[in-house]
């Protein structure tokens, strides 16, 4: 699933050789035997003159934002929902404060039954004045902190793989696709 509506993942695939196939609607053809793509707010091919552009199925606004989100039947909210409540999801750039995807995350968690993952780099973190990095103190609220943002991703079904750059990622992703 992605939320970005260009086609530089399917760029990548063709590059690597990588049968996929990309859906922005409604499907009944499914293809088990590919990579499936699922553009939830639409898909812009860069190869498309302008006339073949369905600019009422691309999200660019908030407004259409909140109106697909609230049609709780809308294609793109099923198939997050299924895929969240059957796959094991890895959450690759996201922030996730977006409050639909947490909304959708709720719908299908589970008590006790942590499947999906972030990765997430991360951040600096605002201390209160007077105390300093580095000090006691200042490594109690940092391991405070981050108990409870783990705690609070724990409570949507994700476990969080924190990294301290991005260039991170390959390697991490590298490892999972070796298991």
């Amino acid at each position: 699933i992605t939320f970005n509506f260009d086609d530089l993942l399917e760029k990548k695939l063709i590059q690597k050789d990588i049968y996929y196939k990309s859906y922005s609607g409604i499907s009944s053809d499914k293809n088990e035997n590919s990579v499936n793509i699922y553009h939830v707010h639409g898909y812009l091919e860069r190869e498309v003159s302008p006339d073949e552009i369905d600019i009422d199925n691309i999200v660019f606004s908030e407004e259409q934002y909140h109106k697909m989100y609230t049609d709780i039947y809308n294609w793109s909210n099923l198939q997050q929902i299924n895929t969240l409540r059957e796959k094991t999801c890895v959450f690759i750039g996201c922030s996730l404060n977006d409050p639909n995807t947490r909304r959708l995350l709720d719908i299908v968690y589970k008590e006790g039954e942590t499947k999906h993952y972030a990765i997430m780099k991360k951040e600096e973190i605002k201390v209160p004045n007077g105390i300093e990095a580095g000090c006691e103190t200042y490594k109690y609220y940092q391991n405070f902190y981050m108990q409870n943002r783990n705690a609070y991703y724990n409570s949507l079904g994700i476990y969080v793989i924190w990294v301290d750059d991005y260039a991170e990622i390959p390697k991490i992703l590298k490892k999972i696709g070796n298991v």
